[in-house]
């Protein structure tokens, strides 16, 4: 049965210069047009779906259950890769198979995924380059619609995963990497919280040091502003990773970090 008021939520590197975003919107809203739509973002680099999967992973479970979570971030389009729709948990997410999903199927090995291929629930026309507009957004409006998933497509068992790094525990210290760079020049790390505070067991936050490129960072903060105005800094982001950040500042820059780079870690 269909909620009455359902919650479409859009992330894409569309940016918003384009009618790209918009156009998705549209179709959506020609389907279910009682849905609700709610743009996660549309600022992911172009082509980077490490970003858009850190984004997705850092934001969803934030809307309510039964939230359908539609993801665009697709260099592949028009070639052989495929168009899934997967219910993870209470939350349903439409994307294309190219590991724009790691961080959820990760965190709910008991997912379902179908691939998208009845042409009932797509546009009568496909284009080879907006899939989009014409695969994707029809499969979240549908199932915005109550559409059961199983109904959408066949089973698929066996999803594109990225390789992403993992950061290094080590009784001597930690080797972070530097997932992507946000627009405020914030680093963020594949280091969670957790894996820090198991490795850390309780001893003073003040006796880290981190590695940043050619600077040393001592202590982690709880706020940007503990650091002052244009200096380093490292805390844990609201979405639970290592951030290596700058008060009012642009750290990848000020720092020379790049997505990649290692951070480390170390007791003093």
């Amino acid at each position: 049965m269909a909620a009455t008021n359902p919650i479409i939520t859009l992330l894409s590197d569309f940016g918003v210069s384009d009618p790209y975003a918009g156009m998705i919107k549209g179709v959506i809203l020609s389907i279910a047009p009682q849905a609700r739509v709610v743009d996660l973002t549309n600022d992911i680099a172009r082509h980077q779906i490490l970003e858009g999967a850190v984004a997705l992973e850092a934001a969803y479970r934030y809307f309510p259950k039964g939230t359908t979570h539609l993801a665009v971030v697709d260099p592949g389009v028009g070639t052989t890769r495929r168009a899934v729709a997967c219910r993870a948990s209470d939350w349903f997410f439409v994307a294309p198979d190219n590991g724009l999903l790691t961080f959820i199927l990760q965190a709910h090995s008991d997912f379902q995924m179908v691939s998208l291929e009845d042409p009932a629930f797509r546009l009568p026309k496909v284009s080879r380059t907006f899939a989009g507009r014409d695969i994707f957004a029809p499969a979240a409006a549908h199932l915005a619609n109550g559409v059961l998933l199983e109904a959408i497509g066949p089973p698929v068992t066996d999803p594109v995963m990225l390789e992403v790094p993992r950061p290094v525990l080590r009784e001597g210290g930690i080797e972070a990497h530097i997932l992507y760079i946000d627009r405020f020049g914030n680093c963020i790390t594949d280091l969670r919280e957790e894996e820090f505070e198991s490795w850390h067991q309780g001893k003073g936050r003040r006796d880290i040091v981190m590695r940043a490129g050619e600077s040393l960072i001592r202590g982690l903060s709880q706020s940007y502003n503990e650091a002052a105005e244009g200096n380093p800094l490292a805390l844990f982001s609201s979405s639970q990773r290592l951030e290596i950040a700058m008060n009012q500042g642009n750290a990848a820059r000020r720092l020379s970090l790049a997505a990649g780079d290692t951070i480390k870690l170390t007791l003093v």
